[in-house]
């Protein structure tokens, strides 16, 4: 574990967005390099569990439009009530929280059976359509976010994030009708926060985050963009 946990033992490094893109490649390239470590980011061991649920998100929101190209920024690990700093040029600092519901048991068995056997824990069996997949995925993740409305991040800004990779994109379907309800339905949620943005997680490539990252207006309704 020691091991592992000295490929990410700067993951808290104070980086500008193109410096946290770079950061995530080499840690990538060190993934494809060795099995050990490959497998360990399937079972999120070590720091692998704050890469993938903080560190990433976090560079995805610095590639945004959301995030000046010369901001600093890094993850907090800890209990401290938020995920993320980032810090403008001005010298301006504003805390992020980053929130994702995370279904741990299955995640597990999934890295678990790629390990195994090469491919992964069907997510989608039983008798349930695929729109009731959908719609119990949509319920899970309003149920996250109303947990999150109940505490305080007055100081903070929210990013929620969501994938919509097992429901819409092993089907090469698209996502924007679920996310346009997932957008009017958090636009319902009196959060106590600055401000709330939704990202997705799809298909797409980190070059393309703007078309998936919005900030949740709660004055009207969600707009088509």
């Amino acid at each position: 574990m020691n091991h592992l946990n000295k490929i990410l033992k700067d993951l808290e490094k104070p980086r500008s967005p193109n410096e946290m893109k770079l950061y995530l490649s080499e840690v990538r390239a060190a993934v494809h390099s060795s099995r050990e470590i490959y497998n360990a980011a399937l079972l999120k061991k070590g720091r692998f569990k704050e890469f993938l649920e903080e560190f990433y998100p976090l560079c995805c929101f610095g590639q945004s439009r959301f995030c000046a190209p010369d901001s600093r920024m890094h993850i907090v690990l800890g209990n401290q009530g938020f995920d993320a700093i980032i810090e403008t040029s001005e010298g301006d600092t504003r805390s992020l929280e980053i929130t994702s519901y995370i279904d741990g048991k299955n995640d597990f068995l999934d890295g678990q059976k790629i390990i195994d056997r090469g491919y992964g824990y069907p997510r989608l069996n039983g008798s349930k359509s695929l729109e009731h997949h959908r719609k119990d995925y949509l319920d899970l993740i309003l149920k996250n976010a109303h947990k999150k409305s109940i505490r305080s991040y007055d100081d903070s800004d929210l990013l929620i994030v969501v994938s919509t990779a097992y429901y819409f994109g092993v089907f090469e379907e698209d996502d924007r009708q679920f996310v346009a309800l997932l957008r009017t339905e958090l636009s319902k949620i009196k959060f106590q926060t600055r401000t709330v943005f939704l990202l997705i997680l799809n298909d797409k490539c980190i070059e393309s985050i703007d078309e998936n990252i919005y900030k949740i207006d709660f004055s009207i309704d969600q707009p088509d963009s």
